[in-house]
């Protein structure tokens, strides 16, 4: 143990960003289930295969090392008697099923010491005798996981940052508010989130349940208090977020008109009049308002006066007069806001009803809530990509164009100068703190939702400290862009109104510069102002959306987690459970888009967290410092030290123990007591109905206000009486609201879904429903064929039909699909099917047979049409294997013998070096394909394998970043006898041990790669390409030092081919060119088949059988015969002539030749072509490969006696180039929507002189593997 300690020193836990490789090592291939097992590195968090202990430590030159060895095997499970025992999947299946798989993974753990003598100790893990740092780290290893940061830093930054921090700094002094601000993040705002993140991690339960694992249940009253008033907040927050989509939808509407919807120089916009008082020399001049311009003469300006208080008296020398000018931006964005989006009413007295406008906006911004968090953390985590990232992308445009708009300067100044005496006024103190609080969420219990989900091990202070100081950052950054966007604003308004001065922003007030009017007032009135307006006002709404969306789901998983930790999600799937909280939230909400709805949510604002957080933040500290005799405290110190590794100070507990407390409690008693703080916060008293004031507020808003303040603390005093009121017995006894628990299994369960949304859900045909289906699954039968299993229900017509059948007959009776075909050739198109065993309150398995879908698809309307057909989804339950399963058992268990050409002949096993398998890693089976193919060829094997120990040592730090320490360990994997034992009776085929997962590979060479870094099938040709390319760029830096030689492995490959161009008239003369390929693409046409007579003759006796009748094929019926198309044909097809190409302004006749042969030919069939729809289809034939191949006839032989060359062009005259051609837009859109690049697309169009879209696709299927064909178009070449 002494070792242990000794290598432990400077060992951290890998935190959520970090990289962590556990599955695979860098090495070789080996993982955890080879025999060896796995050592992971406590330092470098890199994977190694036993043998290659020593490897690692001497290239991290280090003389000893703590490894996780992981260890794990298959075992054979016990089957289950389905008769006494039916599994969940069997309900309403007589039998049940069997397990698919009669294997189970067994992993198991231990600690491997590589000490500096040499010596290799074997300790047991988990073990209470470890250090408790190399216990969290080997956790955190095995539980690694991701997005916390970021998840962190979309719910603390949020609109408060662009709009409620630069009004408090414009309305407390501008500079002189960062004081009070940034002493408020060092003393509160820091402490506090590091306090509730470390809460969160360490004690791995919520903001209640945190208090149980503390020893303290009485407290969890603490949490519940946050968590009401979190819930209060969010039903307040999303209006903002309903406004900002009203903003956005209706600037993108008023796009075609050319005019901002609050533009004052739109047709039909009447000014309001403007009331000055003028010299009494210039107040009857006719020129007052420019006619051209519409704004005030700049002459008179400075002969206007302006009052500084509305009980300013006018000198006697100056007149009031009334102007009618053309232009108002202030006033006509001021009517926009207040009299159209709001639709505001004189005050709470008069309610009103629904906006319609808003209510729409509030709908959809709650709809976008349900849909990120209906998953929970699976689906939000993914989100905050986006949503936490993006905004920053804007807010930089915003800075550019901001610190370029004129008078810029004067914002900035207005920032940055501090006006001291406003620090005198203890509200810039007390809202310094607020907006700390209410910026970076402490107080509310979410950051310790969200620290339960990460890992124990992790720096929860670096985390909270980088997050925070991150935030208000950011919120300095938005004052960097809204400030010199209101100095442009003031010198923009000054020539409309000269009491609004240009060189000062404090007469910006009288527009309405409150927090909200700040991003839906003024800021609409300068990008009005601003060249390119559409562009920048679609961007601010965007950004605030995107900001706001963060924090409110963020308030919503806090609720939705902890039911659904308390029961609730046994009870509701996660959908229909965040269904009900967002709908019970929306209608609840509504108040709050009336006509009087921004008082409702100024009510709510103001009250709700005037001091529960600070009273929050008080008693976190104090529960968490002076309870139980500071045993509390000695618990929290401790579970930090064993999980972490790093030891709370003397700084932590007087920051904790007195001065957040403190101070927290200072801010609540100050905020709600005179003189600073008072009972009637909105006035209630001295309130003025709008238009004349700010709105009416009636004498009951007082104690409703109050009412709203104190639910949260009643909540926390009935808990603090009466503690096992959060308890249940349903339970064991657990707290009902621990939010952190179950979720991290959620965690682990993140994956991508690429099943898209089908485009025929919306608008789908439904017959009458002329019979109901049953809901129990042994009513369910093929109409067709009778089969009971793998049904289909066609969403149209109510037809149920059995699965596709398979090409060897496997698979379903094809009712459901030759039910829809039959139909479509009647005029009937029902494309949408549901597997019926799959429904369940959470979906089911839709697929899509329209030709331009084919695949599985979405149907968000499912509930809807599976109801038309009398389906309760919410009453059924799975009882067959979804589509997935189905796939995953197809890979699994098929008998591969029965497309080998032995037929159904047995296959004999063999083992051994260069019969080693890839396993596939889901769709990679084209990756798999062509590595085994390029990779056994004997020069890249000796290569690579007399490379493979240089290789290892000379790998950079990253080696899981080195392609060729990638490529060595798959040569030498699949070529060794590492991966291939001796055969043994009774080998389990599918032992991991005996094939290769190249996660890790596929990983690297398909980063930065839009198509290979997915998940989806792709072109294998294209795959080789991409291969050949990346490693030939990794290869010319490592001749000579690396490995071997003088070239590449692409030079195995490479070879040219020779162009030979002939003029079609005239003196008929040749141009010669060569081509440098590695790929020899082949096209392949049916009329070339040996078979066509037969396969003609078959396709025209089923096109006639299926018109006479529609029955169904029966079995027997004879299969369709594949077309046999000869190799030489092919190669005769790219020998032949092609002419009609363009050369020097003429037809040519174009012939292709092989300059020279490459040692190895790769060649790419190109059975595609366009079917008579106009769409891309694959030929299904068979291209029989000769064991020898003579290519002499396909040889160049360069120019020929008796052949006259083309000159060459002389230089081009110095006169300007003609406009090159331009490729036909009809066709290239044509292109791109059968998914064709647009370069490809245009390159086709050229290449045919915008003849048509059919021979454009058909150039492009011949020439798709062309090397340029998705390169940009430059100068048309000289011939096709």
């Amino acid at each position: 143990m002494e070792t242990v300690r000794a290598l432990m020193a400077g060992l951290k836990a890998p935190q959520h960003y970090d990289k962590v490789f556990k599955d695979e090592c860098v090495y070789t291939c080996d993982t955890p289930f080879s025999e060896g097992g796995l050592a992971v590195n406590l330092r470098t968090w890199q994977g190694v295969a036993a043998d290659m202990i020593d490897l690692d430590m001497e290239r991290s030159q280090s003389r000893g090392a703590l490894y996780l060895m992981q260890k794990f095997r298959r075992q054979e499970k016990e089957t289950p008697d389905t008769a006494q025992e039916p599994t969940k999947l069997a309900i309403g299946v007589e039998g049940g099923f069997l397990p698919d798989d009669k294997y189970e993974t067994v992993k198991e753990y231990s600690l491997l010491v590589a000490s500096p003598t040499g010596e290799r100790t074997t300790l047991l893990y988990p073990s209470e005798e470890l250090p408790m740092i190399v216990s969290s780290v080997c956790e955190a290893i095995i539980a690694h996981q991701a997005e916390l940061i970021l998840t962190l830093l979309g719910y603390a930054v949020g609109v408060g940052n662009v709009w409620r921090f630069p009004y408090l700094t414009y309305t407390y002094g501008g500079g002189a508010f960062l004081i009070p601000y940034g002493l408020s993040l060092v003393l509160l705002g820091i402490p506090l989130f590091v306090l509730e993140l470390g809460l969160g991690q360490l004690t791995r339960r919520g903001t209640l349940g945190m208090w149980t694992k503390l020893g303290l249940p009485r407290w969890q009253g603490v949490g519940l208090a946050a968590m009401v008033c979190t819930y209060l907040v969010g039903l307040y927050y999303i209006v903002i977020l309903a406004w900002t989509i009203y903003y956005l939808g209706r600037t993108i509407a008023a796009l075609p008109s050319g005019y901002l919807p609050w533009s004052d120089v739109a047709p039909g916009v009447v000014c309001p009049t403007k009331d000055l008082y003028l010299h009494k020399t210039v107040a009857d001049s006719d020129y007052l308002v420019d006619s051209v311009t519409g704004l005030l003469n700049s002459t008179f300006v400075s002969s206007t006066w302006c009052p500084s208080t509305s009980s300013d008296q006018a000198p006697a020398d100056y007149v009031l007069r009334t102007l009618q000018p053309t232009r108002c931006p202030a006033r006509m964005a001021k009517i926009f806001w207040e009299e159209q989006a709001l639709n505001q009413s004189s005050g709470l007295d008069e309610i009103g009803g629904l906006n319609p406008g808003l209510l729409v906006s509030l709908t959809i911004a709650w709809l976008v809530i349900w849909l990120i968090v209906f998953k929970g953390v699976k689906s939000s985590g993914k989100v905050v990509y986006v949503t936490a990232t993006l905004p920053y992308v804007c807010l930089g445009i915003f800075l550019v164009r901001a610190l370029t708009l004129p008078n810029a300067f004067v914002g900035l100044k207005f920032l940055f100068e501090a006006d001291f005496s406003h620090l005198s006024d203890p509200q810039v103190w007390i809202h310094g703190a607020v907006q700390i609080f209410f910026s970076l969420g402490v107080g509310y219990g979410s950051i310790v939702a969200f620290g339960s989900y990460g890992s124990k091990g992790g720096n929860f202070v670096r985390d909270a400290t980088s997050v925070a100081i991150t935030n208000c950052g950011t919120s300095v950054l938005a004052g960097c862009v809204v400030f010199p966007v209101l100095g442009f604003l003031a010198q923009e308004l000054h020539e409309t109104d000269p009491c609004i001065s240009a060189d000062s922003l404090d007469s910006l007030k009288s527009i309405g510069l409150s927090g909200t009017g700040l991003a839906f007032v003024a800021f609409p009135i300068a990008v009005s102002q601003m060249p390119g307006s559409f562009f920048f006002a679609i961007l601010f709404f965007f950004m605030m959306l995107l900001l706001g969306i963060d924090s409110q789901f963020a308030y919503i998983e806090t609720l939705a987690t902890a039911l659904a930790d308390a029961g609730w999600g046994e009870r509701l799937p996660r959908p229909a459970l965040a269904g009900v909280i967002c709908l019970v939230s929306y209608l609840l909400g509504l108040v709050f888009v009336t006509r009087a709805g921004i008082y409702f949510l100024d009510l709510f604002d103001n009250y709700v967290s005037i001091y529960v957080m600070f009273a929050v933040g008080c008693l976190e500290c104090v529960g968490l410092l002076w309870t139980r005799q500071g045993k509390t405290w000695e618990l929290f110190k401790s579970l930090c030290v064993d999980h972490t590794g790093h030891h709370l100070g003397r700084l932590y507990n007087v920051m904790w123990g007195y001065i957040c407390p403190g101070l927290c409690l200072l801010l609540a008693i100050v905020s709600i007591t005179p003189p600073f703080g008072k009972l009637d916060i909105m006035d209630a008293h001295s309130s003025k109905p709008y238009p004349e004031g700010t709105g009416f507020f009636p004498s009951w808003t007082v104690p409703v206000g109050w009412f709203l303040a104190s639910a949260p603390m009643a909540a926390m005093a009935v808990i603090a009486t009466w503690p096992n009121v959060l308890k249940t017995s349903r339970n064991g006894g657990s707290t009902i609201f621990d939010q952190g628990a179950k979720s991290m299994d959620a965690v682990a369960q993140w994956e991508d879904d690429e099943v898209t949304e089908s485009k025929y859900y919306k608008d789908l045909v439904q017959l009458p429903a002329s019979k109901k289906i049953s809901p129990n699954p042994k009513d369910w039968l093929c109409e067709k064929s009778g089969d009971t299993q793998n049904l289909w229900l066609n969403l149209s017509d109510g037809f149920i039909g059995g699965g596709r059948k398979f090409w060897d007959g496997s698979g379903g009776s094809n009712g459901a699909l030759d039910h829809f075909t039959e139909e479509k050739a009647k005029g009937n198109f029902y494309p949408l099917v549901v597997k019926l065993g799959t429904i369940t309150p959470a979906g089911a398995d839709v697929y899509s047979y329209a030709p331009d879908e084919d695949k599985m698809v979405k149907d968000p309307l499912l509930a809807k049409h599976l109801e038309h057909w009398g389906i309760d989804v919410m009453k059924m339950e799975k009882t067959d294997k979804t589509l997935a399963e189905m796939q995953v058992d197809l890979n699994l268990n098929y008998d591969w013998s029965k497309i080998c050409e032995s037929g159904d002949k047995p296959l004999v096993r063999l083992r051994g070096p260069g019969l080693v398998g890839l396993k596939n890693l889901g769709q990679s089976c084209y990756m798999n394909s062509s590595v085994q193919l390029l990779l056994a060829l004997p020069e890249v094997k000796q290569r690579y394998l007399d490379a493979d120990l240089q290789i290892r040592k000379s790998a950079p730090a990253e080696v899981q970043n080195d392609l060729l320490g990638q490529v060595a360990k798959l040569v030498s994997g699949l070529n060794g006898p590492r991966y291939a034992p001796p055969l043994k009776d009774g080998d389990d085929e599918e032992d991991p041990r005996y094939s290769i997962a190249p996660q890790m590979f596929r990983s690297l060479i398909g980063r930065g790669h839009v198509e290979f870094s997915t998940a989806r099938q792709q072109d294998a040709a294209e795959f080789v390409q991409y291969f050949l390319e990346q490693i030939a760029r990794s290869e010319r830096s490592a001749l000579g030092s690396r490995l071997t030689g003088d070239s590449s492995t692409t030079a195995l490959f490479e070879f040219a081919v020779e162009e030979r161009l002939q003029e079609s008239s005239g003196q008929r003369r040749v141009k010669y060119s060569t081509v440098q390929q590695n790929m020899l693409g082949l096209p392949v046409k049916l009329d070339d088949a040996e078979n066509l007579q037969e396969v003609t003759a078959f396709r025209a006796a089923k096109d006639k059988g299926e018109q006479e009748a529609k029955k169904p094929k029966t079995e027997g019926e004879p299969e369709e015969p594949k077309p046999v198309i000869p190799l030489p044909s092919c190669l005769a097809r790219f020998a032949a002539p092609e002419d009609g190409v363009q050369f020097r302004g003429s037809a040519a006749s174009k012939t292709s030749r092989m300059a020279t042969m490459p040692r190895y030919l790769l060649v790419q069939l190109q059975r595609y072509y366009v079917d008579e729809k106009w769409c891309p289809a694959k030929l299904d034939c068979k291209v029989p490969m000769p064991e020898t191949l003579n290519l002499e006839h396909l040889r160049g032989r360069g120019l020929q006696p008796g052949e006259e060359p083309v000159p060459e062009e002389p230089d081009a005259p110095q006169a300007a180039p003609a406009a090159a051609p331009q490729a036909d837009d009809m066709i290239v859109a044509t292109l791109v929507s059968m998914d064709i690049g647009e370069n490809a697309a245009k390159r086709a169009s050229l290449a045919v002189g915008n003849s048509s879209a059919e021979a454009a696709i058909a150039w492009f299927f011949e020439h798709n593997t062309d090397p340029d064909i998705n390169d940009p178009v430059g100068p048309v070449p000289e011939w096709g």
